[in-house]
Protein backbone atom coordinates (compact mmCIF):
# COMPACT_ATOMS: atom_id res chain seq x y z
CA UNK A 1 0.00 0.00 0.00
CA UNK A 2 2.81 2.39 0.89
CA UNK A 3 4.62 1.69 -2.37
CA UNK A 4 1.38 2.21 -4.29
CA UNK A 5 0.92 5.67 -2.75
CA UNK A 6 4.56 6.59 -3.38
CA UNK A 7 4.23 5.40 -6.96
CA UNK A 8 1.22 7.70 -7.47
CA UNK A 9 3.07 10.64 -5.93
CA UNK A 10 6.06 9.84 -8.14
CA UNK A 11 3.86 10.14 -11.22
CA UNK A 12 2.25 13.35 -9.99
CA UNK A 13 5.67 14.88 -9.31
CA UNK A 14 6.43 14.56 -13.01
CA UNK A 15 3.39 16.67 -13.95
CA UNK A 16 3.76 19.73 -11.75
CA UNK A 17 2.10 22.23 -14.05
CA UNK A 18 -0.74 19.87 -14.96
CA UNK A 19 -1.40 19.15 -11.28
CA UNK A 20 -1.50 22.87 -10.51
CA UNK A 21 -3.94 23.50 -13.36
CA UNK A 22 -6.20 20.75 -12.02
CA UNK A 23 -6.09 22.47 -8.63
CA UNK A 24 -7.23 25.74 -10.20
CA UNK A 25 -10.01 23.87 -12.01
CA UNK A 26 -11.31 22.33 -8.77
CA UNK A 27 -10.83 25.40 -6.55
CA UNK A 28 -14.24 26.99 -7.36
CA UNK A 29 -16.01 23.92 -5.97
CA UNK A 30 -14.86 24.91 -2.47
CA UNK A 31 -16.88 28.14 -2.72
CA UNK A 32 -20.00 26.83 -4.43
CA UNK A 33 -20.73 23.58 -2.61
CA UNK A 34 -24.15 24.93 -1.65
CA UNK A 35 -25.05 24.95 -5.36
CA UNK A 36 -23.80 21.46 -6.24
CA UNK A 37 -26.80 19.12 -6.68
CA UNK A 38 -25.17 16.09 -5.05
CA UNK A 39 -23.85 17.81 -1.91
CA UNK A 40 -25.86 20.99 -1.25
CA UNK A 41 -28.28 19.22 1.10
CA UNK A 42 -25.66 17.12 2.87
CA UNK A 43 -23.53 19.14 5.31
CA UNK A 44 -21.07 16.33 5.93
CA UNK A 45 -20.54 15.72 2.23
CA UNK A 46 -20.14 19.46 1.66
CA UNK A 47 -17.47 19.57 4.37
CA UNK A 48 -15.66 16.60 2.84
CA UNK A 49 -15.81 18.22 -0.61
CA UNK A 50 -14.33 21.46 0.69
CA UNK A 51 -11.64 19.57 2.60
CA UNK A 52 -10.76 17.54 -0.51
CA UNK A 53 -10.42 20.65 -2.67
CA UNK A 54 -8.31 22.44 -0.06
CA UNK A 55 -5.96 19.45 0.34
CA UNK A 56 -5.74 19.06 -3.44
CA UNK A 57 -4.82 22.72 -3.91
CA UNK A 58 -2.30 22.72 -1.06
CA UNK A 59 -0.64 19.61 -2.43
CA UNK A 60 -0.64 21.08 -5.95
CA UNK A 61 1.28 24.13 -4.77
CA UNK A 62 3.59 22.05 -2.57
CA UNK A 63 4.24 19.65 -5.45
CA UNK A 64 5.22 22.57 -7.68
CA UNK A 65 8.05 23.61 -5.38
CA UNK A 66 8.85 20.61 -3.18
CA UNK A 67 7.47 17.58 -5.06
CA UNK A 68 10.82 16.44 -6.41
CA UNK A 69 12.51 16.63 -3.01
CA UNK A 70 9.62 14.84 -1.30
CA UNK A 71 9.37 11.98 -3.77
CA UNK A 72 13.15 11.61 -3.84
CA UNK A 73 13.21 11.13 -0.08
CA UNK A 74 10.27 8.70 -0.16
CA UNK A 75 11.72 6.50 -2.91
CA UNK A 76 15.17 6.63 -1.32
CA UNK A 77 13.75 5.55 2.06
CA UNK A 78 11.28 2.89 0.89
CA UNK A 79 13.02 1.64 -2.25
CA UNK A 80 15.38 -1.24 -2.89
CA UNK A 81 18.94 -0.87 -4.13
CA UNK A 82 19.73 -1.68 -7.73
CA UNK A 83 22.10 -0.51 -10.43
CA UNK A 84 21.76 1.24 -13.76
CA UNK A 85 23.76 2.39 -16.76
CA UNK A 86 22.95 5.23 -19.13
CA UNK A 87 22.91 4.00 -22.74
CA UNK A 88 21.99 7.21 -24.59
CA UNK A 89 20.96 10.84 -24.24
CA UNK A 90 19.08 13.12 -26.60
CA UNK A 91 17.93 16.72 -26.57
CA UNK A 92 14.21 17.31 -26.14
CA UNK A 93 12.17 20.23 -27.43
CA UNK A 94 11.77 21.67 -23.93
CA UNK A 95 13.89 24.11 -21.94
CA UNK A 96 14.40 24.76 -18.24
CA UNK A 97 15.91 28.08 -17.15
CA UNK A 98 16.95 28.71 -20.78
CA UNK A 99 18.81 25.39 -21.00
CA UNK A 100 17.78 22.52 -23.23
CA UNK A 101 16.42 19.50 -21.37
CA UNK A 102 17.95 16.12 -22.25
CA UNK A 103 16.28 12.74 -22.08
CA UNK A 104 18.41 9.92 -20.68
CA UNK A 105 17.72 6.31 -21.67
CA UNK A 106 18.94 3.81 -19.10
CA UNK A 107 18.95 0.10 -18.34
CA UNK A 108 17.97 -0.46 -14.70
CA UNK A 109 18.80 -3.77 -13.05
CA UNK A 110 17.01 -4.81 -9.88
CA UNK A 111 18.70 -6.66 -7.04
CA UNK A 112 17.14 -9.85 -8.46
CA UNK A 113 18.84 -9.33 -11.81
CA UNK A 114 15.72 -8.25 -13.73
CA UNK A 115 16.46 -5.50 -16.24
CA UNK A 116 14.19 -2.69 -17.37
CA UNK A 117 14.68 -0.03 -20.01
CA UNK A 118 13.34 3.36 -18.98
CA UNK A 119 14.03 7.09 -19.33
CA UNK A 120 14.27 10.25 -17.28
CA UNK A 121 14.87 13.92 -18.09
CA UNK A 122 17.17 16.54 -16.63
CA UNK A 123 14.14 18.38 -15.27
CA UNK A 124 13.19 15.36 -13.12
CA UNK A 125 16.00 16.25 -10.68
CA UNK A 126 15.99 12.62 -9.58
CA UNK A 127 19.36 12.52 -7.80
CA UNK A 128 19.14 11.87 -4.06
CA UNK A 129 20.49 13.18 -1.81
CA UNK A 130 20.47 16.34 -3.94
CA UNK A 131 24.07 17.37 -4.83
CA UNK A 132 25.28 20.53 -3.12
CA UNK A 133 26.99 21.88 -6.22
CA UNK A 134 24.30 21.23 -8.85
CA UNK A 135 22.87 18.31 -10.78
CA UNK A 136 25.45 16.46 -12.88
CA UNK A 137 23.88 13.35 -14.38
CA UNK A 138 25.79 10.16 -15.25
CA UNK A 139 27.34 10.15 -18.71
CA UNK A 140 26.67 7.50 -21.36
CA UNK A 141 28.20 4.17 -20.33
CA UNK A 142 28.57 5.20 -16.70
CA UNK A 143 27.22 2.83 -14.06
CA UNK A 144 25.62 3.98 -10.84
CA UNK A 145 23.35 2.88 -8.01
CA UNK A 146 19.63 3.52 -7.85
CA UNK A 147 16.83 3.16 -5.33
CA UNK A 148 13.62 1.88 -6.93
CA UNK A 149 10.16 0.76 -5.87
CA UNK A 150 9.89 -3.01 -5.90
CA UNK A 151 6.46 -3.05 -7.55
CA UNK A 152 7.31 -0.21 -9.92
CA UNK A 153 11.05 -0.26 -10.75
CA UNK A 154 10.65 2.63 -13.19
CA UNK A 155 9.98 4.84 -10.18
CA UNK A 156 13.57 5.40 -9.07
CA UNK A 157 16.16 7.89 -7.94
CA UNK A 158 19.88 7.99 -8.65
CA UNK A 159 21.91 7.49 -5.46
CA UNK A 160 24.60 10.09 -4.83
CA UNK A 161 25.94 9.10 -1.41
CA UNK A 162 27.20 5.53 -1.78
CA UNK A 163 30.51 4.09 -3.02
CA UNK A 164 29.62 3.76 -6.71
CA UNK A 165 32.08 5.36 -9.17
CA UNK A 166 29.47 7.99 -10.09
CA UNK A 167 28.77 8.97 -6.46
CA UNK A 168 32.48 9.03 -5.71
CA UNK A 169 33.04 11.33 -8.70
CA UNK A 170 30.41 13.75 -7.42
CA UNK A 171 31.87 13.68 -3.94
CA UNK A 172 35.43 14.19 -5.17
CA UNK A 173 34.48 17.02 -7.50
CA UNK A 174 32.85 18.84 -4.61
CA UNK A 175 35.80 18.21 -2.28
CA UNK A 176 38.22 19.32 -5.01
CA UNK A 177 36.44 22.65 -5.39
CA UNK A 178 36.62 23.20 -1.63
CA UNK A 179 40.28 22.25 -1.60
CA UNK A 180 41.20 24.48 -4.57
CA UNK A 181 39.45 27.46 -3.00
CA UNK A 182 41.24 26.91 0.32
CA UNK A 183 44.55 26.58 -1.52
CA UNK A 184 44.04 29.86 -3.40
CA UNK A 185 43.18 31.71 -0.20
CA UNK A 186 46.25 30.39 1.59
CA UNK A 187 48.45 31.29 -1.38
CA UNK A 188 47.16 34.86 -1.26
CA UNK A 189 47.63 35.15 2.51
CA UNK A 190 50.09 32.47 3.64
CA UNK A 191 50.38 33.85 7.19
CA UNK A 192 46.68 33.62 7.90
CA UNK A 193 46.23 30.81 10.45
CA UNK A 194 42.52 30.47 9.69
CA UNK A 195 43.23 29.94 5.99
CA UNK A 196 45.93 27.43 6.84
CA UNK A 197 43.59 25.46 9.08
CA UNK A 198 40.89 25.39 6.37
CA UNK A 199 43.43 24.34 3.77
CA UNK A 200 44.73 21.41 5.83
CA UNK A 201 41.18 20.25 6.59
CA UNK A 202 40.13 20.45 2.92
CA UNK A 203 43.30 18.67 1.78
CA UNK A 204 42.88 15.86 4.29
CA UNK A 205 39.19 15.35 3.42
CA UNK A 206 40.04 15.17 -0.27
CA UNK A 207 42.85 12.65 0.31
CA UNK A 208 41.00 10.54 2.87
CA UNK A 209 38.06 10.07 0.51
CA UNK A 210 40.34 8.45 -2.04
CA UNK A 211 40.04 11.24 -4.57
CA UNK A 212 43.12 10.57 -6.66
CA UNK A 213 46.75 11.12 -5.73
CA UNK A 214 47.77 12.75 -2.52
CA UNK A 215 47.45 16.53 -2.76
CA UNK A 216 50.17 18.94 -1.85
Amino acid sequence: MVEFIISILFTIAGYKVTTLLICFAFAPFAFYTDKLPLVKNNKRLRAYTILFVVILCLYGFANMFFGTLLIGKLVYSAGETGSAVTVSTKQTNNQYNHHWIYEHTIILETKDGVKYETTFEDSDFNIFPAPDDGYVYPSVGEKYSVKYLKRNPKAFVIVSDDDSPYAKKLRCNNLREIYDEAKRKLKYDSLNSFYKEKYIKARDEYDNNGCGNKTK
